[in-house]
């Protein structure tokens, strides 16, 4: 079904195709073929993806970005978190999409 969708969207030129679960996986492993353009992951909702994790799925092709939404929710500046191995929050899912500032922009830049 998968492989059908992006045979008849292929014509449209998308800038890039997300797809969430395994990377590694046969069917999203097909999906990044077949797609030909740049691709970002994100492994789902079990385990949120951490550093490691997304340089890994960069550094053996199953990827070209990995998305890492729960982390930046707690994380605003998790990019610079990552670039120097900082600690980061947890996340806490009772403020995800609650309509509130809490969780979204009541983060001040935590020492380390």
């Amino acid at each position: 079904m998968y492989g059908a969708l992006l045979d008849g969207i292929a014509p449209l030129g998308l800038a890039y195709l997300h797809t969430i679960g395994d990377p590694a996986g046969p069917m999203l492993a097909e999906l990044r073929t077949r797609f030909g353009g740049p691709v970002i992951v994100n492994d789902g909702w079990h385990a949120m993806t951490d550093e490691r994790t997304a340089r890994r799925r960069v550094a053996s092709g199953l990827a070209d970005l990995v998305s890492a939404g729960r982390a930046f929710i707690a994380d605003p500046d998790l990019v610079r978190r990552w670039r120097e191995h900082a600690p980061i929050a947890e996340p806490d899912p009772a403020t995800f999409y609650g309509g509130g500032a809490r969780g979204y922009i009541d983060h001040s830049a935590r020492p380390e």
